[in-house]
């Protein structure tokens, strides 16, 4: 689950159970009509982990790559 992101019914779950410490909200970087969301569990040292929905593949790409 956490290395590939948190799907938006186990996000759901988390924030019922009190365990999300933060929610990051931001711009994908050369699209600005694109964003992400993430979230940090437990420790304020912890890394931010994706949301992912399940209505939409995962789109990533890497530089040189398109």
């Amino acid at each position: 689950m956490i290395g590939k992101g948190i799907q938006e019914d186990v996000l759901r779950a988390l924030i019922e159970q009190q365990v999300v410490r933060e929610a990051v909200v931001g711009r994908v970087a050369g699209n600005d009509s694109h964003w992400s969301l993430s979230v940090r569990l437990g420790s304020p040292s912890a890394r931010l982990i994706p949301v992912r929905s399940r209505r939409e593949h995962l789109r990533t790409c890497a530089p040189g790559l398109a």
